[in-house]
């Protein structure tokens, strides 16, 4: 349990750092395109 919870605590964060590139890449274009 400890360990899926730690893994799962890892996905997140993975999660979250994929997220948050995807966002920057997008608000990147948003700016270029204006």
């Amino acid at each position: 349990m400890r360990l899926s919870k730690l893994g799962l605590k890892q996905l997140n964060k993975r999660k979250a750092i994929v997220w948050l590139t995807d966002m920057y890449r997008n608000y990147g274009i948003l700016l270029a395109s204006v």
